[in-house]
């Protein structure tokens, strides 16, 4: 499993953006997300993305596992990505927040 984290020069730990990893031989990525944009995508694409799949019941809503196999578009996995940034950004402390934009 490989795991991608944000995180500013000024931290000392990171968020999960995202985790990538095999389930019975295929690629996945669980992406971090908001409770509604979970939804969103789950709905356009129901099976292809579903809850957090190796994550507790509590954090599942806030994570989409996605089956990498082109089901779900390259232009929509990029919004996933996006939403998945803009989301961590969103959960940090704004000293955190301002470093990665260069506002410090």
């Amino acid at each position: 499993m490989s795991v991608v984290k944000v995180k500013s020069a000024l931290q000392e730990k990171g968020k999960i953006l995202a985790q990538f990893f095999t389930l019975g031989g295929e690629i996945k990525a669980t992406f971090r997300c908001s409770s509604e944009g979970g939804i969103h995508y789950r709905s356009l694409y129901p099976n292809s993305v579903v809850r957090g799949y190796h994550c507790p019941p509590v954090q599942q809503p806030y994570f989409n596992t996605v089956s990498l196999d082109g089901s779900v578009p390259y232009g929509e996995l990029l919004n996933m990505v996006d939403h998945a940034y803009e989301f961590v950004i969103s959960k940090m402390p704004k000293y955190a927040q301002a470093a990665l934009c260069g506002t410090d």
